[in-house]
């Protein structure tokens, strides 16, 4: 009989050893979770927390219970002179080796970056960022403004005629002189054109060269100075008073209407413009106009044929054509030549005011063409070539359009 106990005792501690085994390893790892917690709640008191003690100088739990506690120093590690311990692992396949190579060159460009963009600027940049500032006359302009303009040096889209340059000192008329003679009192505060223009901010070095200079539209191209106007409404019921009364005025029209920002304004239209033209010589109008433009200015030229639709046909001829009475064919003829001489040194913003400039007159109107093939057929050969230049898209775009165009 007690050999028998002893057997069915044996047989329970087999069943026990095998049931139990993951209940006990459950039971340790929640005992050494316990013991950290207990650990990291004592540490600002208690430093040497002896596990020795609870399991033993060779328990396994021992063994995992300092594992962690070596992590959690190691997390606890602060940084000393921007330096951070770094533990070494194995990453396997997870890890990329070209990371090093990449984090450097990625930090040698930052650090261009921020060298480059505190490189000080050369004497001559720094002289036209200068002499840009002085131009200005309104107080207060941002230097990124400034810089804006000094780098664009390839579209030229800040350059323009600009006839007033100088801060407005026109006095518009009170109500009481335009109800009672508003034409005697201009001239009494202005009695001639000249000190009007003045008022407006024309300065005299501008007006003496007027008298001198030829093309100078053309070529005193400069920024705008930002001056302080007058309304532009106001400036042309003033300036319409003295027509007839000076020997300069279709001089000084040109020169007023080309302005940027008179043209650009909503009160200097069509309208007002060909009502102007209409009321004086039109030989004289075209021979003063040549005095100040190059017959090769096609932006100039496209910016009066908006002004004054009629005056297209007259310059197209004055321009391109000696002889007053040309066949079609070869007026077309010559107006391809010139499209030649611009596409081959291309000059794509000419040519873009070229075309804009030459279609709508009776030599090159509206609508398909031999020559308006042969245009596109150029530009679309050299776009496909070269995709860079937005011109060559804006005038491919337009001809496209030509080409739709009911004749």
């Amino acid at each position: 009989m007690p050999l028998k106990e002893e057997s069915g005792h044996e047989e329970d501690d087999v069943e026990d050893s095998q049931d139990s085994d993951t209940g006990r390893l459950l039971i340790r790892h929640q005992l050494v979770e316990s013991v950290i917690e207990f650990c990291e709640e004592e540490s600002d008191t208690d430093e040497d927390c002896d596990t020795s003690e609870l399991f033993g100088k060779n328990s396994v739990v021992k063994s995992n219970l300092l594992d962690s506690k070596i992590q959690l120093e190691d997390s606890r590690v602060q940084k000393v002179d921007n330096v951070v311990k770094i533990k070494q692992y194995d990453l396997g396949h997870h890890f990329d080796p070209r990371i090093t190579t990449s984090l450097n060159k990625f930090s040698k460009l930052r650090k261009l970056a921020a060298d480059s963009s505190k490189a000080s600027k050369s004497w001559t940049d720094t002289d036209c960022v200068r002499a840009v500032q002085t131009s200005f006359k309104r107080r207060g302009v941002s230097p990124h403004y400034s810089d804006l303009i000094t780098n664009e040096t390839i579209s030229k889209r800040f350059i323009d005629w600009h006839f007033i340059t100088e801060n407005s000192q026109f006095q518009e008329l009170s109500i009481e002189s335009t109800l009672y003679g508003e034409r005697e009192e201009l001239m009494r505060r202005y009695p001639t054109l000249e000190s009007l223009l003045m008022s407006f901010g024309v300065s005299g070095d501008t007006l003496d060269s007027l008298a001198s200079e030829k093309y100078l539209l053309t070529s005193r191209r400069e920024i705008d100075t930002l001056c302080q106007i007058s309304p532009v409404d106001s400036m042309l019921e003033a300036f319409a008073y003295y027509l007839g009364t000076s020997d300069q005025f279709i001089k000084y029209f040109i020169c007023f209407v080309l302005d940027r920002k008179i043209y650009e304004s909503m009160s200097c239209d069509s309208l007002w413009c060909t009502k102007i033209f209409n009321k004086i010589s039109h030989d004289k109008f075209l021979q003063e106009y040549f005095t100040l433009v190059h017959p090769q200015d096609y932006f100039l030229h496209h910016r009066i044929i908006k002004l004054i639709g009629n005056i297209q046909t007259p310059l197209i001829r004055r321009t391109f054509f000696e002889e007053n009475c040309l066949s079609d064919e070869k007026a077309t003829e010559i107006l391809v030549t010139e499209f030649n001489n611009l596409f081959d040194k291309r000059r794509l913003q000419d040519l873009l005011y070229f075309v804009l400039s030459i279609y709508g007159s009776e030599f090159l109107p509206f609508g398909p063409s031999p020559a308006t093939q042969y245009f596109k057929d150029c530009v679309d050969d050299l776009f496909n070539a070269s995709t860079s230049d937005v011109e060559l898209s804006l005038i491919g775009g337009i001809l496209g359009v030509i080409m739709k165009m009911p004749s």
